[in-house]
């Protein structure tokens, strides 16, 4: 799936579903052999763009390294000290301000 992001920088369409049916024109089923079946055709698919373009580097040495702390982040949540960012800076990450909870 980081490949995927690589490629189009893209974090709505970079869901396991989204890529299987991009790259591999592939509607995935719940079972697990099917996501394991799509994990494996969209490395092969998706490895010799990430060399041609130049972000096997990048991806070895930046972005899987991230990877634990990213997940590690985002299971434990991160505090914001108040008043350190203001409101009018907050955004969902693709620019669109989301509800503000009065408790951050």
């Amino acid at each position: 799936m980081l490949y995927g992001f690589l490629l189009s920088a893209d974090p709505s369409s970079s869901d396991l579903a989204s890529l299987a049916e991009k790259y591999l024109d592939q509607t995935l089923d719940a079972d697990p052999a099917s996501h394991a079946d799509a994990i494996l055709g969209l490395y092969q698919r998706l490895r010799p763009e990430m060399e041609s373009f130049g972000l096997a580097e990048l991806y070895e040495t930046v972005e899987l390294p991230l990877v634990r702390v990213l997940a590690k982040m985002e299971e434990t949540g991160i505090r914001v000290r108040s008043g350190s960012v203001s409101p009018d800076e907050w955004t969902d990450g693709r620019g669109a301000r989301p509800a503000i909870r009065r408790d951050i």
